[in-house]
C-alpha cells in the first residue's frame, strides 16, 4: 500500500505513521524521507516541529498560486505552507545552522513507534538528478540531501533497520526523472524494483 503523501515532510509522516498507518497492521514500512525536510531548512525562523513551515490549510484556495518562484513551489504547497518570512537572509547558511537534527530524531521516533508494534522498519537513500540545471546551480541542496542519506544512514544502524542505499545503485539518467527529484514511470519502476530486490533479498522469508 502507498501511504505516502506529497509534499510530506518526516514530521507529517511521523503523524501519518502514528495515526493511520499502523492501523493497517502492517508486516513492514518502507520509509523514502530526507528531500522535504531540507526545505524546511533554509528558514531563518526555523522551529524544530517544523511549525515555522506548514500551516493548517483552512480548505480555501485564497493563497493559491501558479508556478513557483524557486523557494516556494506551486501547485498546493501555498495552500500548506508558509513562505520564507521577509528579511530572510542566506538560505544555505539558515539551513547549515539549523542542521539535520529535527529530521534525524523523526526519523528515530517513526522507527520506534514502528518497533513497539512489531512493524520492520526499511529506511530508503534519496536520489536525485545531478544533471538537472536546478541541481547545478544550488550546491547546499546537493550537500543537504547527501547529509539527510548519511542521516537516514546512521539512523537505520542505529536502530537496526535495513537500509537501502539507492542513491549508491540508481543509475545517474536525467532521462528517469521529470524534475530534479521525481521520477517518470521508467525511474519510477527501477526505483522500486531496486527497493523490491533489497526486500527480497535482506528482509522477507
Amino acid at each position: 500500500m502507498n501511504c505516502g503523501v506529497p509534499s510530506y515532510t518526516s514530521a507529517e509522516s511521523l503523524a501519518n505513521l502514528a495515526f493511520r498507518v499502523l492501523d493497517l497492521q502492517p508486516d513492514a514500512i518502507v520509509l523514502y524521507e530526507g528531500i522535504n525536510d531540507w526545505r524546511v531548512r533554509p528558514y531563518r525562523n526555523f522551529d524544530g516541529a517544523y511549525f515555522h513551515y506548514r500551516k493548517v490549510w483552512d480548505g480555501s484556495t485564497r493563497s493559491w498560486q501558479a508556478g513557483g518562484d524557486g523557494e516556494m513551489a506551486g501547485g498546493i504547497n501555498p495552500l500548506i505552507q508558509y513562505p520564507m518570512p521577509e528579511g530572510n537572509g542566506d538560505g544555505a547558511e539558515n539551513a547549515r545552522r539549523n542542521g539535520p537534527w529535527a529530521f534525524q530524531r523523526n526519523l528515530q521516533s517513526m522507527c520506534g513507534i514502528a518497533t513497539a508494534h512489531g512493524v520492520k522498519v526499511v529506511l530508503v537513500s534519496n536520489v536525485i538528478d545531478d544533471n538537472n540545471e536546478y541541481v547545478r546551480k544550488e550546491p547546499s541542496f546537493v550537500r543537504g540531501i547527501a547529509e539527510h542519506n548519511g542521516v537516514v544512514r546512521d539512523v537505520a544502524a542505529e536502530q537496526g533497520a535495513l537500509f537501502v542505499d539507492l542513491a549508491a545503485v540508481y543509475p545517474r539518467d536525467e532521462q528517469l526523472f521529470v524534475d530534479p527529484v521525481h521520477n517518470n514511470p521508467r525511474g519510477s519502476e527501477i526505483k522500486a524494483r531496486l527497493i523490491a530486490d533489497a526486500l527480497l533479498k535482506d528482509l522477507l522469508p
